[in-house]
């Protein structure tokens, strides 16, 4: 316990000054007292019952049974098993959310995972890919792409350079999530400022919370045609006593992608290796553990000959929850972790640009229940990181950033009502020397309504009031970009995007016919956009010009504007039962969603924002589980409405289909062989949402075949 106990005198400077080569000792005591660790580590069998029960991690359904309305008049929940939202720190019924939330989980995540996280999530309403090829997907929510859309693992922000620029993966690997939640729409309010858009957040098992009655594992491997892509996937989960431990691994390499018809997308080869080791300790009143996680990526960027992007990532990862810690409080929770990320830029085998991107985070929540009306949680979060790019295309300087910030989120039910508001103030702070110093302050705020129609049935409304910080890219850019092919141009004087945003929502959940819509409207003031200027970036002069000299090679101007902008659109989806026999089971799924933003006083569109989509699906079960399959078509309409100086995207019809047989049992674990098929029409796939969509269309026509053991 010597590791636990040391506390320093170590302050919040002298961690900013060491951000991404922060002793993980120094962190935790300055985040944990050695009281916590007593008071949680004790006999653990008790606990670990109810951690189990808690946190669903097998398969990550998170499901719990509720009951209906009950004496007393408080709002509950109808007979029946349901998916609990884990991303918010409530815990909340997905049913009484009135923000839209996406859940990918269980069988139906492990179908249909792809190598990035935007193509895993392309045919869930509201959520599209930004692709760069078959290595980088990141996902888009409404039409906010990577720099108004925060990325989690485990409700703990990402480093890396994914916001920077369209070729940038992400890094995380859906193969390795038991989990994935989206909240689409404005989520600052718990998360930060980078969440105007929305959330995705990847829950895993890197640090486990309880320990299983004995070994078990997963062994996946698959084959995709289309890529020639080979991918393995490893987790282990073992317990003795008081302690628990994890084990995970994935190894994904590929080839050049083929294209509808004949063809191939030059320099889309890849080869990534991801994974991490985790433990914990198990008391009667809580739990801590750790984890160590490292990860390398290599790929190549489609129409860039000879450029291929290398990363490197190592992180450690801490949480911690004391449950009952003192007063009103349900439990303590704490998650920390620190990384250090490197992205090179390779030109023909040699280093043009490199960013580094070094940094530790730190989360503290206390939800609390007072009486069986009042619910609610009060957290606080820090951040500090510093980035340091170099090279021919280091086209922003060096700058530390860090952040502060506190949150708290209250909710009341009385008999069908339930009310819940919210508030965050944030401060950030960037330090570029030379290039300015600019400081932002944000309050967000937001109010919501819940109400219970019949049984099944919710309606709701939701108010909010949200500030974005602009990021560095926005602030400071100066220089070529060429995985954008542009010259990029910041502004030191931009300042906080201010976004008031109205959702309506109804929710129909229960054992016949399901359904959800959602409509919103925002209205942005100071939006950041990059509009091109009519300018072109003359490379033998090295000067903006006018225009392109004859025979030159010029690049043209973006800069980044403040424009007020509107959003507005919906979801749709409805779930019909159409067989509920002895000998089989099938549903059918019907959704839609629809994305417009406009910069005010006539400048037009807002750039790369989707068309409209609508599609179905049917799934499909046969008794006991052991053969499943579903069936999916989905239609991109025309984007019809393009940004100043974009062409309009045409439109796309996706067909996709996957079928699944498991077999064995005790004793010889369970066996799963799947197979899937994606772009089965083979048509030439752009996404509106993509920088690259006219150099780096979606892979033709591919069948995945896989094999998965557990035990």
């Amino acid at each position: 316990m010597t590791l636990f106990n040391t506390i320093g005198d170590t302050t919040l400077s002298e961690l900013r000054g060491a951000a991404g080569r922060l002793v993980f000792r120094a962190l935790l005591a300055a985040l944990l007292p050695a009281a916590l660790l007593g008071a949680a580590c004790g006999p653990p069998a008790a606990w670990a019952a109810e951690a189990g029960s808690r946190a669903g991690v097998d398969g990550g359904e998170h499901r719990q049974a509720v009951g209906e309305e009950g004496d007393n008049g408080v709002l509950l929940h109808d007979p029946l098993v349901e998916e609990i939202v884990v991303t918010a720190p409530l815990h909340r019924a997905r049913r009484t959310s009135v923000q839209a939330v996406n859940v990918l989980a269980g069988e139906a995540l492990r179908q249909h995972a792809a190598s990035t996280l935007g193509e895993t999530l392309s045919f869930q309403p509201g959520v599209q890919s930004s692709s760069a090829g078959p290595s980088v997907g990141v996902p888009v929510i409404r039409g906010h792409g990577a720099d108004r859309v925060l990325v989690l693992r485990d409700s703990q922000p990402v480093f890396d350079a994914s916001a920077l620029g369209p070729d940038h993966a992400v890094v995380l690997d859906p193969g390795l999530a038991s989990r994935i939640e989206v909240l689409r729409g404005p989520s600052t309010l718990l998360f930060g400022s980078g969440a105007i858009g929305g959330v995705v957040n990847v829950i895993d098992s890197r640090v486990p919370d309880h320990a299983p009655p004995g070994p078990t594992g997963i062994l996946e491997q698959r084959h995709d045609t289309a890529t020639d892509e080979n991918s393995t996937v490893l987790s282990l989960d073992a317990g003795e006593g008081r302690w628990a431990t994890h084990l995970e691994g994935v190894y994904r390499a590929r080839d050049a992608a083929s294209l509808p018809g004949p063809g191939v997308l030059a320099n889309s080869d890849g080869r990534q290796r991801d994974g991490s080791v985790g433990f914990s300790r198990l008391g009667d009143r809580g739990w801590l553990g750790m984890a160590l996680s490292g990860m390398d990526n290599n790929y190549g960027v489609p129409g860039e000959h000879g450029v291929r992007i290398d990363i490197a990532r190592s992180a450690v990862e801490f949480k911690a929850e004391l449950l009952e810690p003192f007063g009103h409080f349900e439990s303590l929770r704490v998650k920390a972790s620190a990384s250090d990320f490197e992205q090179r830029e390779l030109e023909d085998g040699q280093v043009g640009t490199s960013f580094s991107n070094r940094g530790w985070q730190a989360r503290i929540e206390l939800p609390q229940q007072h009486g069986e009306h009042w619910h609610g949680v009060v957290g606080v979060q820090l951040s500090a990181r510093e980035f340091q790019p170099s090279g021919e295309e280091a086209f922003i300087p060096d700058a530390d950033t860090s952040a502060a910030a506190i949150f708290v989120v209250e909710d009341l039910h009385l008999g069908r009502w339930l009310f819940e508001l919210g508030g965050r103030l944030e401060t950030s702070a960037v330090d570029a020397g030379a290039g300015g110093d600019p400081r932002h302050d944000a309050v967000s705020l937001s109010a919501s309504a819940m109400y219970r129609v019949g049984s099944i049935d919710y309606l709701g409304l939701s108010l909010s009031r949200s500030g974005r910080a602009p990021n560095l890219v926005e602030l400071f850019a100066d220089g070529e970009h060429h995985g954008k092919g542009i010259y990029s141009k910041g502004d030191p004087g931009l300042g906080l995007e201010k976004a008031s945003s109205l959702e309506i929502a109804w929710r129909r959940e229960g054992r016949g016919v399901t359904g959800e819509l959602n409509a919103y409207y925002n209205h942005v003031d100071d939006y950041v956009a990059e509009l091109a200027t009519g300018e072109v970036f003359d490379e033998s002069s090295s000067a903006i010009v006018g225009s392109c000299p004859p025979g030159g090679e010029c690049l043209p101007v973006f800069a980044h504007v403040a424009e007020d902008a509107n959003f507005y659109g919906g979801e749709f989806q409805l779930g019909v039962p159409l067989v509920s026999g002895s000998t089989l089971s099938v549903d059918l799924h019907l959704f839609a969603d629809i994305a417009r933003g406009r910069l005010a006083d006539g400048r037009g569109e807002v750039p790369r924002m989707p068309g409209p989509r609508w599609g179905a699906r049917l799934d499909w079960t046969h008794p006991g589980g052991r053969l499943t399959g579903d069936l999916a078509a989905m239609r991109s309409e025309e984007q019809r409405h393009p940004g100043p100086g974009e062409s309009q995207t045409a439109a796309s019809n996706r067909l996709r289909a996957s079928v699944a047989f498991s077999f064995g049992g005790a004793g010889t674990g369970q066996w799963t062989v799947f197979a899937r098929g994606r772009n089965l029409l083979d048509e030439d796939i752009r996404d509106p949402t993509s920088f690259l969509r006219d150099v780096a269309p979606a892979p033709g026509r591919s069948l995945e075949l896989g094999l998965r053991a557990e035990y």
